[in-house]
């Protein structure tokens, strides 16, 4: 496992939250 500098971690964090909030999204979309 690589060390990730603190911008990398907010990066991926970030990512993360769009990625899972764009799925919230497309499921109520479906729902």
């Amino acid at each position: 496992m690589r060390n990730t500098t603190a911008s990398d971690e907010q990066k991926f964090r970030e990512n993360k939250r769009k990625v899972l909030l764009s799925h919230k999204m497309a499921s109520n979309t479906l729902g």
